[in-house]
């Protein structure tokens, strides 16, 4: 039962929280703006619950890697059938709709999609992405004004030590308080990080306080680069440890400063991911898909709601940022056409319908390469570091680990996975 709860229930949570925000988002602001919605679906496929409310339906359905908000007079739109020009009134064709869509909505132009204004159609595509970056700030605000900010405790004390690296290797473990390395006394973590970036990369003596007990050990640094964007990358020494953290309280203010922060500099890190990636400093290997995730939420339960939360941000963020990438399908891909039709005027049917499919390819390609990448990923979030050691094992940077990317060298960037507001029934 321990086990299916947090491989399966666990990452379906993770992953519908994300959906029902993004989603909300849309709905929220479309019903602001007037537009009428018939649809609200949590997953694609077939509906595995739905009820009505008022004009919409509410569905559950049974592949949870994303969402739609349908609305009517959308373009392309599935419900009011096919149209030669966007002028063109359209009808129901109920022999192909299972579900009845009240006439006097679809008669009422004036709850059409397509008949808003350009700020009004750009409000609610932006909403989604919007939300999500609202909700990471919320989740790290929660997280910490109710655990504390976690700060590195000032002793050696070894919190993490990476698989196969140099520290494992040598018997080096969590809770190990690091007395002496190479000989030479260590006061704290800064004075043990200093120490071990010096090197070489000889077979080291490291004296340890391991319970009532000193056990001396022997480890050899390795130098490996660490990357960096806007700087030339760095070489040091590294065994691969990171140091123990204990939880200080915050005030509510320090809390909600601390979630802006962080919120700006994950979305400067995923960025930076990704413009990596389209210069080739970072390896598409990065990119990580739905089994990640599902995989990176079974992990990070089991450690606490704490983990938890800054999953959820660090999550939420990546889902804001790739669906405002300009690519048809996706929300950014909606801006995009918006943006050409307020400087150039209208685009017709026809072109938006192929733009949507070569996105929709596009996309489809993305999350196969993704998948492809989750299949032969092994480490898990570790394997998203900016140093790999010969094994493919990341290790830690000495000077501190990073419960999220803003600390981190860059950020994982994942694959989309969510759908945004429905303008065709195959997202």
């Amino acid at each position: 039962m321990s086990w299916f709860f947090f491989r399966v229930i666990v990452p379906l949570i993770v992953v519908g929280i994300l959906i029902i925000i993004h989603e909300l988002g849309h709905f929220l602001v479309a019903k602001w703006c007037g537009v009428g919605v018939v649809k609200f679906s949590i997953g694609f496929g077939p509906s595995i619950a739905k009820w009505r409310s008022g004009e919409t339906i509410y569905q559950i359905s049974a592949i949870p890697l994303g969402g739609f908000v349908r609305m009517v007079g959308d373009i392309p739109d599935m419900i009011t059938g096919p149209q030669e020009t966007d002028g063109e009134v359209r009808k129901v064709d109920e022999n192909t709709n299972d579900e009845k869509i009240d006439p006097a909505l679809l008669a009422d132009r004036s709850r059409w999609f397509v008949e808003k204004n350009l700020w009004q159609r750009s409000a609610i595509v932006v909403a989604g992405p919007l939300f999500n970056l609202v909700s990471a700030i919320f989740f790290v605000v929660i997280a910490g004004y109710t655990y504390g900010e976690s700060v590195p405790v000032e002793s050696a004390r070894i919190g993490q030590v990476s698989k196969s690296s140099p520290a494992a290797l040598g018997g080096l473990q969590a809770g190990d308080t690091v007395l002496s390395f190479a000989g030479d006394p260590i006061k704290d973590w800064n004075a043990l990080a200093e120490r071990i970036h010096l090197g070489p990369d000889v077979e080291s003596p490291v004296i340890v306080q391991r319970g009532e007990a000193q056990v001396e050990l022997r480890v050899t640094p390795k130098k490996r680069v660490i990357e960096g964007f806007g700087s030339e990358p760095r070489s040091m020494y590294l065994i691969g440890i990171e140091p123990s953290t204990e939880n200080r309280p915050v005030s509510f203010k320090d809390a909600l400063g601390h979630g802006f922060f962080w919120t700006y500099h994950a979305v400067l890190k995923t960025y930076e991911g990704l413009w990596g990636m389209v210069a080739g400093e970072v390896s598409p290997k990065e990119l990580a898909g739905p089994l990640f995730i599902f995989d990176v939420a079974t992990q990070t339960a089991k450690k606490g709601l704490e983990s938890t939360l800054y999953l959820l941000s660090i999550l939420s963020v990546s889902l804001a940022v790739l669906n405002l990438l300009p690519i048809p399908v996706l929300d950014g891909g909606h801006l995009l056409f918006f943006l050409v039709e307020g400087l150039l005027g209208p685009i017709s049917l026809r072109k938006k319908e192929v733009a949507q499919q070569v996105g929709l390819v596009f996309l489809l390609l993305l999350m196969g390469f993704a998948v492809s990448n989750d299949l032969r990923r092994e480490g898990g979030l570790q394997e998203s570091a900016a140093v790999k050691w010969h094994d493919g094992e990341a290790p830690a940077d000495p000077n501190g680990g990073a419960k999220a990317p803003v600390e981190g060298e860059k950020a994982t960037v994942v694959a989309p996975s969510e759908s945004h507001v429905d303008h065709d029934s195959r997202n």
